[in-house]
Formats: C-alpha cells, structure tokens, sequence
C-alpha cells in the first residue's frame, strides 16, 4: 500500500477510510487526463481551486476545446501520457475512461508519489472528490467514501435548503470582527455568548440579505453591548450519556457537549457522544480504576471548578443507562460550593427530549425540570 492509499476496507470501524481535508492549490500544478465530458467538469473544480491545469488527452471535445481557448492557465497536450507529465503536480486526476489509461496513469502517478483520482474507479483511487455545497466562503464536502455518490448528492441537495445561497456572508462578517471580539471580550463565556448572539441575530440575517453595512453595525452595536455585560461565571455540568447514542441525548445535552470548553469523562462513553465535541475543547479520559475511589471523584470536580473558575463551560460525561442516570451522583452533591454565580447540573438523557436534574452550589437539593427542548 503507498502513502496515499486507503485501507482495505472502507467500512471498518477503526477509523476514516479517506482523510477528510482542503487542499490548497492556488498557483499549483494539478494533472488532468481526458478530452471528454467527465474531463471539463474535473477541470472546471481544478480551475475554480485557483489551479494551473496541465491538461493530457490526444482530442478535445468542442466545449472543453474552447475552454483550453480561453484559458492560458490550462496547458494542453495531445502527446501520450509519459512520466515527465506528473513532474511539479500536486495532483493528478484521470477522467478518460479508458481502462488502459487508467492503469498506466496509477502506475505512473505512484511512481512519481503523485496522488491520483481514477473517475468512477475508487479502486484505483488515491483520494476522491466528495460532493460539494459552495457557499464560499464556506464549503461542504460530503462524501461516502466512494460507496454510494449518490448518497451524497442527495444529502448535499438537502444542505442546500437549509443553508442559505448568502451565508458565507455570516463568514466573512465574522471574520471582519473577529479581531475586535478577541480584544474587548475577554472571557471565554462572553465570546461564546457572543458568536451565539451573532449567528442567531439580526446582523447574520442582514449578512444573508446582503446588507453588508447595517451587518457590521448591527455586530459592533453587539460587541459594545456583550462588553458591557458582566462576564458570566463559567459552569459546570454533569451529564450522564445513557446508552452512548447521540440521538438519544436531550437538545441541552448535545448543546453543552459542543459547547464545552473542558470534556472529563469515563472510558466507557462512547465516541459518538465525543464527536459532537469541538475540536478545540479539552478531553480528559478518566483511567478505568479512577471511578469508583470518592477522592478521584473530588479530583475531577477540582480541575471542573479550576476551568469554570476561567469563565469555561466544564462538562464532566458518565456512562450509564437512563435509569442509572435519574439520580444525582451523590459525590457531586454537597461538596464546595462552586465560583459565585456557577451552577452543577445533572442531566439524564431518556428517549424522549423531556427530562433533566439540576442542582445548583452545591445545596444538595435536586429538582426536576421537565422542559421541551
């Protein structure tokens, strides 16, 4: 297997069978085998990525013919394909759908360590292209590992009703201020209210519209306003995961797990209710002798408190059935009172989106609140 190949098997539950990633190709090289159909609509992705085509293929169909007209980034040549043709590429890809061409191409692009994509031949695939929702700045892939494209497509048509045509407005409006958000919000809980504010707010629905002006506007009027508030005490949750299946969890669970800035929890939570974490949260997995020892426990809501003390969202994950999870875990009731302000939450996650336990600093005391989320 070479570098660029995927594993064996692309349903095997021990990881990615593709690494999902965005290539940067502006000013680069990228190869192109092909004169056809398959080959414009190849070349037309290259060109949009900023790439310079190098473009193989011993005839041209009309289209694809006056596209090579009109393009002096697109290098053609109607030579055979040869191993000179993959030096300085980054990539390669080959739309002919010849089957000789496509061997003798992954022949010669593994040669050259030049990863290849074969069109409609995943076997053959050193990488493959997903299906795309362009809402630049904003991009989706979606992909199935070259199982069923089909399926892809399909989930790429809903995205595109529930994501707006103007949305990567929101992006570039966050991006242009960002700078100031960092500078007069300085606690994690007041950027985090923030960005949430924004994107649910006026001035991303202004952004959408193409207001551009009255967005910025309405977002430093936001700032100012989110600057002058008190900065929040951070919290602590604690969350019991029930059969470790994400549809199962409450809204407010699957919400705070996103939002957390500190994830501790048991090995025995599943790693599909850690994948709705963010990427840059911290994640502590507690060692599998550390769960039953009641000073372990008082060691994990320390470092809790430590990082809500910052102004953090801290969220400690159990494993457990809902029925183990409707009641609060005594070792967490009765301790220290929190920072002034925090709170402990225990939320058990049942079939139905209905249920949760709070209790607050501490007092012992635990309420139900039945609310629909």
């Amino acid at each position: 297997m070479n570098a660029f190949s995927p594993p064996n098997s692309a349903l095997a539950d021990s990881g990615l069978a593709y690494l999902p990633i965005f290539l940067g190709l502006r000013g680069r090289f990228a190869l192109l085998i092909g004169g056809g159909e398959a080959a414009l609509a190849k070349l037309t992705l290259l060109r949009r990525a900023g790439a310079q085509v190098r473009l193989v293929a011993q005839h041209l169909d009309a289209v694809l013919g006056q596209a090579v007209t009109e393009d002096r980034m697109i290098i053609w040549t109607s030579e055979p394909l040869a191993a000179h043709h993959f030096e300085d590429v980054v990539l390669a890809i080959d739309a002919s759908g010849d089957d000789l061409v496509n061997r003798a191409s992954v022949r010669l692009a593994r040669a050259a360590a030049v990863p290849v994509n074969v069109v409609d031949r995943p076997e053959l695939c050193d990488f493959i292209l997903p299906a795309i929702l362009d809402r630049s700045p904003i991009v989706v892939a979606v992909s199935t590992g070259g199982l069923a494209p089909a399926v892809a497509r399909l989930i790429r048509q809903r995205l595109e009703t529930a994501i707006p045509a103007g949305f990567g407005r929101v992006a570039a409006l966050a991006a242009r201020v960002r700078h100031m958000v960092t500078e007069r919000l300085a606690s994690p809980a007041q950027r985090a209210s923030f960005w949430e504010s924004l994107f649910d707010g006026p001035a991303a629905e202004l952004a959408v519209a193409g207001q551009t002006e009255g967005a910025v506007a309405a977002a430093l009027a936001l700032i100012e306003q989110s600057a002058q508030e008190a900065p929040s005490s951070g919290t602590i949750h604690l969350l019991h995961t029930g059969l470790s299946d994400p549809d199962l969890l409450t809204v407010r669970a699957a919400r705070l797990i996103r939002m957390a800035d500190l994830i501790v929890h048991e090995p025995a939570v599943g790693r599909a209710i850690l994948d709705l974490a963010r990427r840059d949260a911290v994640r502590i997995r507690m060692r599998p002798d550390c769960g039953s020892s009641s000073k372990s426990r008082r060691d994990t809501l320390g470092l809790l408190r430590e990082y809500a003390g910052r102004g953090c969202v801290s969220v400690y994950l159990r494993a457990g059935t809902p029925e183990a999870a409707a009641t609060v875990d005594p070792d967490f009731v009765g301790l220290t009172p929190l920072p002034a302000g925090g709170q402990m939450a225990s939320d058990r996650s049942p079939t139905r989106l209905d249920g949760a336990f709070s209790c607050r600093n501490g007092s012992g005391r635990a309420r139900s609140n039945r609310a629909q989320e």
